[in-house]
């Protein structure tokens, strides 16, 4: 077997256990339709890295008692920042998506280096407070409040932090991880498809309302990366005027109902 086929294996079989949280191997081989010996000889290697371990083994259907796989607590950690006008807060996971552990700072939103910092400092303390292993983190999401442009690393506009068109470098060149970034709605999104693989619309009412959509396997961005922004369809036209730019007054659903309202207007549109 070729080793980039062997490499492909290897990242079907792993995102089959992670997926399934507890497996074996003969199920890896009939759900991939792989064949045994492909799947004993990957799993082997995911075992030596370290990514895969035996728990247990399951009940016996009368032959050998088929070994429980599932991903290695504590093979690597990933760390989420939520950033938002008066606080931020840190996350810390492991591999297998389980939260380690958490904080919340409340801390007023300035695009200044000092709040760059505050930021990068904080994320050293929590990681220092928790004993995390920071050679095994894969890197550090930063979710906000806004429209991000992911490929350049800036924030095109946020009404709640008061930005437009913020570069966001000022934060990674700050964390010594790799650093990725992403709208606080499609973040929310994120954490709800680990329990529920399947096309959705999600939708998050706080101080203002956004949304993302799920489909086909992936986050729905749009062409100008709006995708999902719920809180700018017109219900009311001649209505409250919006901070998002359209003219003559448009009663946006931000708007012109109000947050404790929506829940009722959100059931009879979808």
């Amino acid at each position: 077997m070729h080793k980039k086929e062997n490499n492909f294996n290897q990242i079907k079989i792993a995102k089959f256990i992670l997926k399934k949280s507890e497996t074996s191997k003969q199920e890896i081989s009939s759900k991939l339709g792989l064949s045994m010996p492909t799947v004993l000889q990957n799993v082997k290697e995911l075992i030596q890295m370290g990514m895969v371990t035996e728990t247990g083994k399951y009940e016996s259907t009368g032959g050998r008692k088929a070994a429980v796989l599932s991903i290695a607590e504590g093979f690597q950690t990933a760390v989420g920042i939520d950033i938002t006008a008066n606080h931020i807060s840190y996350v810390l996971i492991d591999f297998s998506g389980i939260m380690l552990a958490k904080k919340r700072i409340k801390q007023s939103f300035e695009n200044t280096p000092d709040y760059h910092q505050f930021v990068a400092d904080q994320l050293d303390r929590f990681l220092l407070e928790n004993h995390a292993d920071q050679e095994k983190i894969l890197g550090v999401g930063i979710s906000l409040p806004g429209i991000i442009d992911k490929t350049h690393s800036v924030l095109i506009c946020s009404h709640v932090l008061k930005q437009n068109h913020m570069s966001l470098k000022a934060f990674s060149q700050r964390i010594p991880y790799p650093v990725f970034y992403e709208n606080d709605a499609n973040s929310a999104l994120f954490s709800e498809i680990q329990q529920i693989n399947t096309d959705m619309i999600y939708l998050s009412l706080s101080n203002s309302v956004g949304g993302a959509i799920y489909l086909n396997g992936k986050i729905v961005e749009g062409d100008h990366h709006r995708s999902a922004e719920f809180g700018h369809m017109i219900l009311e036209p001649n209505g409250t005027p919006c901070y998002c730019g359209k003219k003559r007054l448009c009663g946006c659903l931000l708007f012109c109902h109000g947050i404790a309202g929506t829940r009722s207007i959100i059931g009879g549109l979808f």
